[in-house]
């Protein structure tokens, strides 16, 4: 049959493979995955050239078109009968997840009708209405679209309330959030996988994983990553699936087997 597909947007100054976690997991349950590098906001920018926040304007400007351009590219392919995609692409099934800047784009993109879902992960989201001009997005506090919110209480890169609560609460249902009292920005990256602290006198953001989401003093990373896989995919399978089975995971009392070191809210309608 068709693939239903997800789109993964990286986060400022990321790269394509950041959370692979994530995406290799919903490859491996039927999804066709797309994550690509946003040019001139990778993490060979940072690494080569350093820190340049008019890079992060550019970028934010050419992430959503990115994204609509690879839309255009996997339909292409599923209707190209010489492609390996060939009749395998269901785009009437598509969602676009994201980190932090990726997050922000997730939201912008729903400006597509052929996004169907979110996944916001650690989102800038506060910063939505601000593209409502020049992409022609719908603002926050009116958007209707299927949405689970992923985010760190401790996010030391983002604020928490202000930057995805507050957003997230004035947002129209259907919507969902996952909420990890213990785990930071980094939590929702494969950042934490790697030595960080051999890492850190090569790689300042290293020291900024540590204290960010890969602490000692943070959610265990191993156990985040299944909670955040276990929600993503149930969400998803319920929308792009249409799996009444998935729906039964997304309510608040399926967080118990966590007891706090979970929060899952609920507003389908």
């Amino acid at each position: 049959g068709r693939y239903p597909v997800v789109i993964f947007s990286h986060g400022a100054f990321g790269i394509r493979f950041q959370s692979i976690f994530f995406t290799i997991q919903l490859a491996s349950h039927g999804y066709i995955v797309i994550s690509a590098d946003h040019q001139f906001n990778t993490l060979n920018e940072i690494l080569v050239d350093g820190y340049e926040s008019a890079e992060l304007v550019y970028s934010a400007l050419h992430r959503p078109r990115d994204i609509f351009a690879l839309l255009d590219w996997i339909e292409a392919k599923g209707q190209d009968e010489a492609d390996d995609f060939y009749d395998l692409v269901d785009m009437e099934n598509v969602a676009c997840t994201g980190h932090s800047f990726g997050g922000l784009t997730s939201y912008i993109v729903t400006v597509d009708p052929r996004i169907d879902a979110i996944i916001p992960m650690s989102p800038a989201a506060d910063m939505v209405n601000a593209f409502t001009n020049t992409f022609g997005n719908t603002p926050i506090e009116e958007l209707s679209i299927p949405t689970l919110c992923m985010a760190g209480e401790q996010d030391k890169t983002l604020q928490y309330q202000s930057q995805q609560r507050d957003p997230f609460d004035t947002q129209q249902a259907p919507k969902w959030l996952l909420s990890l009292p213990r785990a930071g920005h980094y939590t929702f990256t494969d950042s934490c996988m790697m030595n960080l602290e051999e890492l850190q006198a090569y790689w300042e953001d290293a020291d900024d994983a540590i204290r960010d989401g890969c602490g000692e003093t943070n959610f265990d990373w191993h156990e985040a990553h299944k909670v955040i896989n276990l929600y993503g995919i149930s969400f998803l399978n319920h929308f792009l699936r249409h799996s009444p089975a998935a729906a039964t995971r997304l309510v608040p009392e399926s967080a118990a087997a966590w007891g706090e070191e979970v929060e899952f809210l609920a507003f389908p309608e």
